[in-house]
């Protein structure tokens, strides 16, 4: 999977968590359109919604938001 975009990247996430969108979106308290929005992305994710993405994923914030470095928060 390509993960060049923030919306990829969260998509990719989601995915590899096995969850659906709104199974994923309750997690990370926003609403499943919402989570639409970020995935294709025609919204960016605040930096809050992103943080709890990566808290909640045990993701690198700044591999999620900037695609650079590690995919996990302790690589």
């Amino acid at each position: 999977m390509n993960k060049e975009t923030i919306g990829e990247r969260i998509r990719y996430v989601r995915l590899k968590n096995l969850l659906t969108q709104r199974e994923f979106a309750a997690s990370i308290g926003v609403g499943r359109s919402a989570l639409v929005r970020y995935e294709t992305g025609e919204v960016f994710p605040s930096v809050l919604v992103a943080a709890s993405i990566a808290e909640t994923c045990g993701v690198s914030l700044n591999w999620l938001i900037l695609g650079k470095g590690g995919y996990r928060r302790d690589d």
